[in-house]
C-alpha cells in the first residue's frame, strides 16, 4: 500500500495542472484567431481550417458527408445522395454533383444524435469532440492527462491531426488508444478495437495482438458492440421505406462510390500508389512488407507497443482509399518506431516531417505520402526487438505489463 502524498506534494501537483491549462488554453486561442484560408493546398490550411471549425464556421469537411446522410434517416430519405445537392440544402456550397459518399454505414450512426443541429452549429460541435478525443487519445497513450490539452492542440501544426478535426479519423485513434490502454482488461479493450472499426473496418487488425496470444475474451467485447450497431442497423433498414435503409443503400450505391474514389489520382494510399505506379510487382512488394511488420511483431506474442504499433500501421496500410488525415491512427506506430535504436527514430522523424510539409491535396504529394508510409512500416521492423519468451500464462488479461 502506498503511502498517501502530503499536502504539499498534492499543492505541487495542483500548480502542475493548472499551468499545464493555461498553456493549453494560451495555445487554443492563438489557434483560434487564426485566419481562415480558401486555399485548401495551402500547407498551412488544415490548421486554419480547423481554426474556423472551432470558431462556428460553415467549413467544408469531410463529415459533412455523414452529417447530411444523417439528417436523411432522420428524415426518411435516401441515405446515400448526390451530394452536391444535399449539400446545398444544408448551406453549404461544394462542388460535388456526380458523386455520393462512400463511408460504411456506421458512420452515420456515429453522427446521427448531433444531425439535429445546423450545419456550423454541427461542426463546430464535432471539432471540439475530435480536439477531445485527440487528448483523450494521447493520455491513453501514456501521456500525463495534465498535459494532454496542450498536446492536443500542438498536434494541430501537424496536417494528419489539423484535417482530422472534420473526419472520423479522431475516433478511429480513439479506439485504438483506448485499447491500448485497457490491454490488460481484455473485453473493454475489444471494445475499444470495435469502435475503431466502426469508422473504418480495417481498425478490426487491432484483436491480432491479442488473437495471437489467445485472449479469446476479447472477442467478447469486439462482437458485442459489433451486433449493437448491426442490431441499429438492421432495424433501421427493416422500419424503413424502400430506398431508405442505410444497409441496402450502402450495398446499391456506397460501393459503387467507393470504388470511385479508389482510381482517382490523389488517392494516396498504399497498395493503390505501389498498384499505380509499378503494377503487381509494386503491389505484391508492399503486401509483403505488411506481412513483415506483422509477422515481425507478433511472432514475439507479447502485448506491447510494437505489437499496437504494428497493428495500427498494418490497418491503415491496407486502406484503399486515404487521405492526408488518414494516417493519424498511426500514432502509435510512430511510438513504436521511437522506442527502436537510431535509424527507426530517424525515419519516424521523417516520416512526421513529410506529413507536415505536403500540400495536404492534389495528386502531386501522394507518391511522398506513401513512400512515407511504407518507410515507417520498415522503421517498425527494424524497432521490434528479437524474440522473447512466450509469457508464462498468455491467456491472461490481468498479467502486469
Amino acid at each position: 500500500m502506498q503511502p498517501r502524498p502530503t499536502r504539499e506534494a498534492r499543492s505541487q501537483r495542483s500548480v502542475r495542472r493548472g499551468l499545464a491549462l493555461l498553456a493549453a488554453s494560451i495555445a487554443l486561442s492563438a489557434v483560434l484567431v487564426l485566419p481562415k484560408t480558401d486555399d485548401p493546398y495551402s500547407r498551412t490550411a488544415g490548421i486554419r481550417t480547423a481554426a474556423a471549425a472551432l470558431r462556428g464556421g460553415a467549413e467544408r469537411a469531410d463529415i459533412a458527408q455523414d452529417y447530411v446522410g444523417a439528417r436523411a434517416v432522420a428524415a426518411g430519405s435516401d441515405p446515400y445522395p448526390i451530394l452536391g445537392p444535399a449539400f446545398r440544402q444544408v448551406g453549404l456550397e461544394w462542388d460535388a454533383a456526380r458523386h455520393r459518399s462512400p463511408h460504411p454505414p456506421s458512420n452515420m450512426l456515429l453522427v446521427l444524435p448531433l444531425s439535429w443541429l445546423d450545419y456550423p452549429t454541427f461542426v463546430a460541435v464535432w471539432s471540439w469532440l475530435m480536439m477531445a478525443a485527440i487528448a483523450v487519445s494521447l493520455w491513453a497513450l501514456g501521456l500525463r492527462a495534465e498535459w494532454a490539452p496542450l498536446a492536443a492542440v500542438g498536434l494541430l501544426a501537424w496536417q494528419p491531426a489539423a484535417w482530422s478535426v472534420g473526419q472520423l479519423t479522431a475516433v478511429w485513434l480513439l479506439g485504438v488508444s483506448l485499447a491500448w490502454r485497457w490491454r490488460h482488461e481484455t473485453e473493454w479493450a475489444g471494445a475499444a478495437v470495435a469502435v475503431a472499426a466502426l469508422t473504418k473496418f480495417f481498425g478490426a487488425v487491432l484483436l491480432l495482438p491479442y488473437l495471437v496470444r489467445t485472449q479469446w475474451r476479447v472477442l467478447v467485447g469486439f462482437l458485442g458492440v459489433t451486433i449493437a450497431v448491426s442490431g441499429v442497423l438492421i432495424a433501421q433498414e427493416l422500419v424503413s421505406a424502400e430506398g431508405t435503409g442505410l444497409i441496402s443503400r450502402y450495398l446499391d450505391v456506397g460501393r459503387e462510390a467507393a470504388s470511385e474514389q479508389v482510381g482517382r489520382n490523389d488517392n494516396a494510399a498504399l497498395l493503390h500508389v505501389a498498384s499505380d505506379r509499378f503494377g503487381w510487382p509494386g503491389l505484391l512488394v508492399m503486401l509483403m512488407l505488411i506481412a513483415a511488420v506483422l509477422f515481425t511483431s507478433l511472432r514475439r506474442r507479447e502485448l506491447d507497443r510494437h505489437a499496437f504499433g504494428a497493428c495500427s500501421w498494418a490497418s491503415v496500410a491496407l486502406l484503399p482509399i486515404a487521405w492526408i488525415y488518414s494516417v493519424l491512427p498511426m500514432l502509435p506506430a510512430l511510438i513504436a518506431a521511437w522506442q527502436g535504436r537510431l535509424l527507426p527514430r530517424l525515419i519516424a522523424v521523417g516520416f512526421v516531417a513529410v506529413y507536415a510539409i505536403v500540400p495536404p491535396y492534389g495528386d502531386a504529394p501522394v507518391f511522398r505520402i506513401a513512400l512515407a508510409t511504407a518507410a515507417l512500416g520498415l522503421a517498425l521492423i527494424l524497432a521490434t526487438p528479437g524474440s522473447s519468451e512466450t509469457p508464462a500464462n498468455p491467456g491472461s488479461s490481468s498479467q502486469a505489463h
